[in-house]
C-alpha cells in the first residue's frame, strides 16, 4: 500500500524528491522485515515497479467486480427462489388465519383471497378480502419494465389490475392501496371509477408534486436510475450473502419500530419475516424499479400528483387517507389538504390516523390499523346510506 501511494503520489520533475520518497519508504519496509537497511532503486525503476503493481491489483479489483456482478445478473448464485417465497408466505398467513385462506395467481397477479367474518364491525357480515400484489413484484409476474414514458409506467401497473378484475368478473370493490401501491390505486380509480365504491389510501406516496427535473436531481439519484438500482438491489447484488445482508436490514429496522409492532410482540415471526424479505426483494427486478419511474426524493411525484387528480373538478369517489401517528416519513399534510378540499365541496373524504405505527401502519400497530380500516368503511357505507335517504325524500317529495 505504500508503494502504491508513492506512484500516484510524487512528481516526475522531482527527482530529488524521489530518494527521499524511496529511502523513507525503504526505511519502513525495512523495520517491518527486520533487514538492517534497504538501498533505494533507481526512481524511475521503482516508479514503473509501483505503477505494474498497483495496475494488477485494480485489474484485479475490476475483473472481480465484474465476474460477481456478471454472476449476480444471470442469478448463476442467488439462493432465491420463487417457490420458497410461496411456502414462506402460505407460511405467514396460515399462522394469522389458519386455514381460512388460498393463494393463486389471478391474471399475473399473486393474490389471497380471504373469507372474512366481520366479528369486529357492529353489524358481523361476511365479506371477501382479496390481498393483490403489483405486477413485478411478490409472487406476481416479473416482466421487463423500460417504460418509453410516464403513460407506459401507468399502464404497467394500472392495466394489469383491471385485468384482473375482469378475470374475478367483480363489478364493484373497495380498492385500498399503500404506498407506491396508493399511487397506482389512484391512477386505476382515475381511469376506471366505474368499478369501484371507495378509495383507501394508506401512506400514500406522491400526493406532492416534485420541484425538480431530472437534471437537478443528486448525482446518486440520476447513477441509480440510470443503471436501474433500486434498494432491492442490494439483495441480488450480494450474491449468496443476500439473506445475511436482509437479515441484518430487517434486524435493524425492527429496532426502530414501535413496541406494538407485530414482529416485536411476536405476533410475527422475525426470522419467517426475513425469509420473506430476501426472496421477495432478490428475486428478478421487475416493478421496483417504479421507485425511479414515479417519484423523487421525499416521496414526490415525478409524473402527476396525487393532489391533481383528487380534486373535486374530476374525482367523484369516495376517499379515505390513513397515516402513521407516529414517524411515517409520507408528509401527512399534504394528504390533509386534498381531504380539505374535497370537504369544502361537499365531497365525502375522510383522514384518519393510526397511532403509535409509521409507514407501514400495518405492522406497526396491527390492531389498531384493523379497526381505522374497519370504521372508514362502515363510515363511508353509513354516509352513503344517509345520502340516499335524503335523495329518495326529495324525490318523494
Amino acid at each position: 500500500m505504500t508503494k502504491l501511494l508513492l506512484a500516484v503520489s510524487l512528481s516526475p520533475l522531482e527527482a530529488g524528491g524521489y530518494t527521499r520518497s524511496c529511502a523513507a519508504v525503504d526505511a519502513l519496509d525495512a523495520r517491518s522485515l527486520g533487514v538492517a537497511d534497504v538501498p533505494c532503486p533507481n526512481p524511475v525503476q521503482y516508479i514503473a515497479y509501483c505503477t505494474v503493481d498497483s495496475t494488477i491489483w485494480f485489474a484485479a479489483l475490476v475483473c472481480f467486480v465484474s465476474v460477481w456482478g456478471s454472476m449476480s445478473r444471470l442469478r448463476l448464485w442467488l439462493p432465491a427462489d420463487e417457490s420458497v417465497l410461496h411456502t414462506v408466505e402460505h407460511q405467514i398467513y396460515e399462522r394469522f388465519l389458519g386455514d381460512g385462506f388460498s393463494l393463486s395467481t389471478v391474471a399475473g397477479l399473486g393474490t389471497v383471497y380471504v373469507p372474512y367474518t366481520g366479528e369486529q364491525t357492529k353489524k358481523p357480515r361476511t365479506l371477501v378480502l382479496y390481498v393483490v400484489e403489483w405486477k413485478g413484484i411478490g409472487r406476481s409476474l416479473r416482466p421487463v419494465f423500460k417504460p418509453k414514458n410516464a403513460a407506459e409506467a401507468d399502464a404497467f401497473f394500472v392495466e394489469s389490475l383491471e385485468e384482473w378484475r375482469e378475470e374475478l368478473k367483480l363489478d364493484k370493490f373497495i380498492l385500498c392501496g399503500h404506498s407506491m401501491g396508493a399511487l397506482y390505486a389512484t391512477y386505476y380509480a382515475a381511469k376506471y371509477p366505474k368499478t369501484l365504491e371507495h378509495v383507501i389510501l394508506v401512506s400514500p406516496a406522491g400526493v406532492h408534486a416534485s420541484t425538480l427535473t431530472h437534471s437537478e436531481l443528486p448525482l446518486s439519484r440520476r447513477i441509480a436510475y440510470a443503471l436501474h438500482l433500486t434498494p432491492m438491489s442490494a439483495a441480488r447484488g450480494m450474491g449468496p450473502l443476500g439473506p445475511r445482508l436482509v437479515h441484518w436490514m430487517v434486524k435493524k429496522r425492527v429496532s426502530w419500530t414501535p413496541p406494538s409492532n407485530a414482529i416485536r410482540t411476536g405476533e410475527l415471526d422475525f426470522e419467517l419475516f426475513a425469509r420473506y424479505c430476501y426472496h421477495n426483494w432478490a428475486l428478478k427486478a421487475s416493478g421496483d424499479i417504479a421507485v425511479h419511474t414515479h417519484l423523487h426524493p421525499g416521496a414526490a411525484a415525478r409524473g402527476t400528483p396525487l393532489s391533481e387528480i383528487i380534486v373535486p373538478e374530476k374525482w367523484a369517489l369516495p376517499v379515505t387517507f390513513v397515516y402513521g401517528g407516529g414517524p411515517d416519513w409520507m408528509p401527512k399534510e399534504h394528504g390533509e389538504a386534498v381531504v380539505e378540499r374535497l370537504q369544502n365541496a361537499n365531497r365525502y373524504a375522510s383522514f384518519r390516523v393510526v397511532p403509535l405505527s409509521g409507514h407501514q401502519v400495518f405492522m406497526d400497530n396491527p390492531s389498531a390499523f384493523n379497526r381505522v380500516l374497519i370504521a372508514a368503511v362502515q363510515d363511508w357505507e353509513l354516509a352513503s346510506a344517509d345520502k340516499v335517504k335524503v335523495n329518495q325524500g326529495l324525490a318523494s317529495g
